[in-house]
């Protein structure tokens, strides 16, 4: 899949059913997802993320936090509340679109329609934390490693990046999607699942300048898919990790 196919599908669905594309649960499709219970959603999962994070490294900074494939913002204005400044990329323009409506007063969020295959609209050792989650798994593995690298380039020593991408999947439509497959619905079509082999994600870390710090398994690909979560730092920043044993992560 190609770049431009995959940026005008989800422009198709941000159009259509936004709310319902990023959290595919099929009784919330047709605009039925209550808009402040999505994005209090998302606050629940970044509190509980960014506790994670902290446990993994304990002197983060909480200055500057990007969220990848941040649809209308759902996450992007949860990091808002925990870092001095958060900015959310999407290759969907009408996404970017329904989360810039949402800013009123809102002084730290920023938003960016990214269209390319890389993430040169920000510059080197830019951000502070890292997060990106059901999103890698919907990008072609071609294009998803490399995201992954550019991951490591904009991240800060001292930072970490979380983002979960499965194991290598066939091309297929999650769970939640199957039946609409089923019926034909066109929409459906375009949320299509991948991945890349763990060794292959851990390879481009490396080759970036990166060190995976920690791996945890993931559900958020759905059962029988395995997926899992990267806690990945730049390579030699001398920053400290947790010397204790983990939490388990938890999906959110």
């Amino acid at each position: 899949m190609r770049l431009t196919r995959l940026r005008e599908d989800w422009e198709r669905l941000g159009e259509s059913d936004a709310y319902w594309a990023v959290l595919s649960d099929p009784a919330k499709r047709g605009g039925k997802w209550d808009v402040e219970a999505f994005y209090a959603s998302g606050e629940a999962e970044i509190d509980y993320v960014v506790s994670y994070a902290e446990a993994v490294r304990p002197t983060l900074a909480h200055g500057d936090a990007l969220d990848f494939g941040c649809g209308p913002g759902r996450l992007t204005y949860a990091l808002g509340k925990h870092f001095s400044r958060a900015v959310g990329v999407d290759i969907s323009a009408p996404m970017i679109a329904l989360a810039q409506q949402r800013q009123g007063a809102t002084s730290n969020c920023e938003f960016i329609c990214n269209d390319r295959d890389d993430l040169s609209v920000l510059p080197d050792a830019s951000f502070d934390f890292i997060y990106s989650r059901i999103v890698l798994q919907h990008i072609p593995p071609n294009l998803a490693r490399g995201y992954v690298a550019e991951f490591v380039r904009v991240l800060r020593p001292g930072g970490l990046a979380l983002f979960q991408i499965p194991d290598r999947l066939p091309g297929r439509a999650s769970r939640a999607l199957s039946h609409l497959l089923r019926s034909g619905n066109d929409d459906a079509k375009k949320v299509r699942m991948f991945g890349v082999p763990r060794s292959e994600v851990v390879h481009d870390v490396t080759a970036a300048g990166g060190r995976v710090v920690t791996v945890a398994a993931d559900s958020s690909a759905g059962q029988g898919n395995p997926s899992w979560l990267y806690a990945v730092a730049r390579d030699g920043d001398g920053a400290a990790s947790a010397t204790e044993p983990l939490p388990l992560w938890q999906t959110p």
